[in-house]
Formats: structure tokens, C-alpha cells, sequence
């Protein structure tokens, strides 16, 4: 007992050193953080708490959503998802859903309201998938290449192991490839149908880039799904292109997406041929162009012959025919539950065999779906909104910051050393109100493209320099605009009362951020750039504007734990939570299934067939 008692007083002093060294940290940040915003950060700042009081401000934002949207009163729609899993002696059983709260924003009376509403009897609610897979068909979730797709032949001595470490994390991108399909299929119903406003509760430029792929990789690509033919290397190529849209020059000719570039051309010009002439206009380097042409040609898009180029795959076609199959996978999937909707045919060895897919092949699906909502958003103009509740990101602090001061941004920091922040973003932003008595709620940053958080800069030997990206890509620009905010603020006692601040991602709009201004990127490691960003708060962003102010009246603060979080998503969330707790029991339950047929059984009749 004294040997454990010394223990539990060690680890008690280690924990007091810790607690002691954290706040000591918070306090220095604290001190830094506030000279900081005096100095600088305070005109990053979109305070719109008070101005919410005058109804000539008000009637100003209503009047650009009457604008934007056509009308005052928006459907809404809010989406989260749920997951889970149980392991069991034999098999692994995965559940993935999501939920979705429906509702009615009405900014036509005197005072906005907000009305919720039953989902159509005949229009599932949810979105879920249940996957029981034995341990015994491990091997066909693999990631090395199969015999068929270039891989070598699996070793029947080798252990696997890390088999089932990868499918143990099977549940998570079938949670978001519910969320995502949900979304995209509200987003494509009728136009009387169609929201005004999703909501999902994920950071979608996050989405969008942990979900990337490389079209070579996804073993779907040339297999058939419930005898669906899915999609082909062409069809990949030209997906990862999307998402298009040539107002705001979406993707750019950059060097990461200069094939895009062109298959954007491509697709916006039609299938006829196009002249060399006429593709030789793009912002591109000649001889960057003539890489990315013979490129598409190697790959089977195009075919040169006589400075006319041709498409050999019809690239608006490709884009439509891809579309119709992730909905056909997704409907099998989430809707129909079909029993092996996660399943693939492969050819190994000249005959036909049925293989899981693996969570690389629904990451592809996931990001397939996600391009395809994105362009949808557009075209109807459905306000598409992601929001993060907990983060420890810096990529405003570091990441935007850094790169902005690189390229000749935010001159009066440019020779300015400033102490070291709180360690996340949100911790600065959280502590802003208790340095600033002005600061009400609804309030937030200024916007910032999310490419920023692929941007970085680096320091050595006390030297700054751009450091290129992470991971050696970055996202599309231009395609989502993030910013940090906080929409409960309370100074009526001594110390203020404030909710969490949360991430908010918002899709770029023409209409919004067509004009909005560049920070012009030139390095040999990105080529050249030119991200979104609203400077300060002196420039007028319409479209932060009208989002925070919608988001603001869907924050009612009704829920103790969920103060400053819009009520749709909170809802969105119970639902999901609900579903997840029901088919927990299920998946637990689904142990009596095979204990009800022992393996005892299947021994006796194998050796009853060895005539023993």
C-alpha cells in the first residue's frame, strides 16, 4: 500500500506542475494577446453586436438576403452525423448516419422567427448504414493492389494485423458520406423542395481536403457495384478536377491544378474540338500548358492532331454520368440498406470475385459527393455553411497571418515583434471580449480563404521565409471563406458570460466575393496564387454579413450546453445522437446471431464431409 500511495503522490505533484505551467501560460498569452489586438487584431474584428440594434443596419442586411436569395423567408436545413462500432470473438460491426433538421427562417414579419418542420412521410430523415464484416474477410479491405490492379499476391503466413486497424476506422467516413449524400440530396431535390441554407456540422475545406485522392489509387475505379459500372480512370481524373466555376476562377491555373484548369475550359467550352489558339488564352506559362496537355492526353481525355485538340472522353458527360453513379452507390447504401451495398466485383485470376471496399474507396465517394454539392450550391444558390464547435487550429494566427506578412500584406506588423499568443486560435478568440468591453456578440473575424490552411511560413535561423504548403498541395482557392466568431456574449455582471467561439466555413459566392481582394502569391513552390481575403473591417464583406446575422437568429441559447451554437445544428445533433444510441444496441444484440449458429456446427459438417 505505501508503494501506491507514493505513486498517487507523485503523479498528484506532476499533475500540479502541469496545471501550474498551463495557467502561467494563459496568463502570458492573456498579456500578449491584449497588446497584440491593441495594436493590430482589433481591426480584424467584424463587431456586430450593437450594430444590430439599429434597424437601418438590420434593414441594410435583410435587404441583401431579399437580393441574394430572391426572398425573406429560407428554408433551412441542418446536418449532422453519428457512428460507431462493435467488435465481437468473430466479426466487426460498423453503424453510420446522419440526421437532419428542417425548418423555415422567416425575416418577413417585424421580428425574424423560426419555424421547424416535419420531414415528408414519404422522405427518409436519416441516412444510415450498417456493415458487419467477419474477421475472416479481412483481406479484401486491403490498401497494398490486389493480384488484378499490379499488387503482389497475399502471403497466407502474413499477419494481418494492420487489416484491422484499418477497418477499425470504417465507421467514420461512412458517418461523413452520410452527411454528405443527405446534404446533396436535399440540395438536389426540386427547386420548390431545395433548401436556401445547409448547415453541416463539420469544417468543410477540412472535408474537402482529408478526403482527397489520387485517381490512380481508388480501387473502385473500372469495378461494377451491384452490377452498376462505376468509374473509370478518365472519370476519376475529371472529377478531382471539380469543383468548377469560372466566375471566381475555380480551380486556378496554379500549379497543382493546371490539368483542372484546362478540363474546366474544357467542360465550359463544350464537346466540340477546341484550337490551340483558343486554349493558349489561359493564364498559363506555355510551357507549363504543353505539360498539362500531354498529360491528358497520356491519361485518354484529349487527342492532339494539328494544333486541334479533341476530347476523347466527353468531359461534361463524364461529370453527369459520375454524379447519377454516386447517388445510385449512396441510395443502395443509405436508403435501400442493401446487405452488400459496400461490396465490389474485381476480376483476380480470370474470374470474378466480391471485395469490401475500403475506407479509401468511401473517402473517394465522400469526396466525389462533396464537388457535386458544392457545384449544386452554386448553381441554386443554397448558402452552404460548415461550422466546427471545437478546434486547435492557429491557421489564422499563424497560417494566414504569416503568409499575408510574407507578400507584402498588413504593412504595420511587418516589422513588429509580438509575444507569443494563446496556443489555439480559439482560446485567443474566446479571450478578446475579456479585453474588450466593446466587443458584443454576434461578432467575429475578418474572412479569410481556406487555402490558407495548406500556406505556411517558416523561420530559420531567425529568418522568415514562405515555406510552401503542407503535404505538398493546397486546396482550391477561392472556394471557401473562413473566419472564427462568437454569438453569445452577456456583460450584464461583473465578469462577462460568453458561449464557445466556433469555425465557421462559407461557401464563396460571385454575387458576394467576386470582387473581393487577393493576396498575390508568386513562389516557386505553389506558382502563382491568388487567394481570397477581406483585409479588415473596413472592407464591406455583404456576404459575412448576411451570414452572421442568419446564423446570429438561429441562435436561440436554449441549451445550457450548447450556448452560442446555432439551435438547427443542436437539433441535427440530438437526432443523430438518438439514432446512434438505438443502433448500438443493435449492433450489440447482433452477438446473439451467431451465437445462435456455433461454429461447432460448421466443424461437425466439414468433418462429416471428410467422411470421418
Amino acid at each position: 500500500m505505501g508503494r501506491i500511495s507514493e505513486i498517487y503522490t507523485s503523479y498528484k505533484s506532476s499533475l500540479d506542475l502541469a496545471q501550474d505551467e498551463y495557467e502561467d501560460s494563459v496568463r502570458t498569452g492573456s498579456k500578449n494577446a491584449r497588446e497584440f489586438y491593441d495594436a493590430f487584431f482589433k481591426d480584424l474584428t467584424i463587431n456586430m453586436g450593437k450594430k444590430l440594434e439599429s434597424k437601418d443596419f438590420v434593414d441594410m442586411i435583410t435587404d441583401e438576403i431579399e437580393r441574394f436569395f430572391g426572398k425573406r423567408d429560407l428554408s433551412f436545413i441542418a446536418v449532422d452525423g453519428s457512428c460507431d462500432k462493435h467488435t465481437s470473438g468473430e466479426f466487426i460491426s460498423f453503424y453510420g448516419g446522419a440526421y437532419g433538421a428542417k425548418g423555415v427562417l422567416s425575416l418577413s414579419k417585424d421580428r425574424a422567427s423560426v419555424e421547424y418542420r416535419r420531414w415528408e412521410i414519404d422522405k427518409d430523415v436519416s441516412m444510415v448504414a450498417f456493415v458487419p464484416i467477419p474477421y475472416s474477410r479481412i483481406h479484401e479491405v486491403d490498401h497494398g493492389g490486389s493480384e488484378e490492379e499490379g499488387g503482389s499476391p497475399r502471403n497466407i503466413f502474413a499477419a494481418s494485423e494492420s487489416d484491422k486497424l484499418v477497418l477499425t476506422s470504417m465507421h467514420l467516413p461512412i458517418m461523413q458520406l452520410a452527411e454528405v449524400f443527405l446534404a446533396y440530396n436535399s440540395a438536389t431535390s426540386s427547386n420548390l423542395d431545395s433548401p436556401d441554407i445547409i448547415l453541416i456540422d463539420n469544417s468543410l475545406s477540412g472535408m474537402l481536403g482529408y478526403n482527397d485522392f489520387k485517381a490512380d489509387s481508388i480501387r473502385l475505379v473500372g469495378k461494377k457495384v451491384h452490377g452498376v459500372e462505376m468509374f473509370d480512370i478518365q472519370d476519376a481524373i475529371i472529377a478531382h478536377a471539380h469543383p468548377f466555376n469560372g466566375d471566381l476562377n475555380v480551380p486556378s491555373t496554379k500549379h497543382f491544378t493546371e490539368k483542372a484548369s484546362i478540363l474546366r475550359f474544357l467542360h465550359e467550352n463544350g464537346p466540340g474540338d477546341v484550337s490551340m489558339d483558343m486554349i493558349s488564352r489561359m493564364d498559363m506559362p506555355r510551357d507549363r500548358l504543353e505539360r498539362a496537355l500531354k498529360r491528358l492526353q497520356d491519361e485518354g481525355i484529349i487527342n492532339r492532331d494539328s494544333g486541334t485538340i479533341t476530347q476523347v472522353r466527353d468531359v461534361y458527360k463524364s461529370w453527369e454520368n459520375t454524379k447519377v453513379t454516386f447517388q445510385r452507390v449512396c441510395k443502395a447504401i443509405f436508403v435501400d440498406k442493401r446487405e452488400n451495398a459496400l461490396k465490389f466485383d474485381a476480376i483476380v485470376e480470370g474470374r470474378t470475385v466480391t471485395k469490401w471496399m475500403s475506407p479509401d474507396d468511401v473517402k473517394f465517394l465522400i469526396a466525389v459527393g462533396l464537388r457535386a454539392l458544392i457545384e449544386e450550391c452554386w448553381s441554386k444558390r443554397i448558402l452552404l455553411i460548415g461550422i466546427v464547435k471545437d478546434s486547435a487550429s492557429t491557421y489564422l494566427t499563424k497560417n494566414y497571418l504569416g503568409v499575408c506578412r510574407h507578400f507584402g500584406k498588413y504593412d504595420q506588423i511587418a516589422d513588429k515583434k509580438f509575444g507569443i499568443l494563446p496556443p489555439t486560435d480559439r482560446m485567443f478568440c474566446e479571450l478578446l471580449p475579456y479585453i474588450d468591453d466593446d466587443l458584443h456578440g454576434p461578432w467575429g473575424t475578418i474572412e479569410f480563404d481556406s487555402t490558407f490552411m495548406t500556406l505556411r511560413v517558416v523561420e530559420t535561423d531567425g529568418r522568415t521565409d514562405f515555406g510552401g504548403t503542407f503535404g505538398g498541395i493546397t486546396r482550391p482557392e477561392c472556394l471557401f471563406l473562413r473566419s472564427i466568431g462568437q454569438f453569445y456574449i452577456r456583460r450584464n455582471t461583473e465578469s462577462p458570460l460568453t458561449g464557445h467561439a466556433i469555425f465557421i466555413d462559407r461557401l464563396a459566392f460571385p454575387a458576394w466575393d467576386g470582387m473581393a481582394e487577393k493576396v498575390e502569391i508568386d513562389h516557386k513552390t505553389v506558382g502563382r496564387m491568388s487567394p481570397l481575403f477581406y483585409e479588415s473591417n473596413q472592407t464591406m464583406n455583404k456576404g459575412q454579413l448576411a451570414t452572421y446575422y442568419l446564423l446570429n437568429t438561429l441562435t436561440k441559447n436554449h441549451f445550457a450546453e450548447m450556448i452560442g451554437y446555432p439551435d438547427p445544428l443542436h437539433k441535427a445533433d440530438q437526432g443523430a445522437k438518438s439514432m446512434r444510441d438505438s443502433v448500438r444496441q443493435l449492433l450489440v444484440s447482433s452477438e446473439i446471431k451467431f451465437r445462435s449458429r456455433p461454429l461447432i456446427n460448421t466443424l461437425r459438417e466439414i468433418r462429416r464431409s471428410f467422411g470421418r
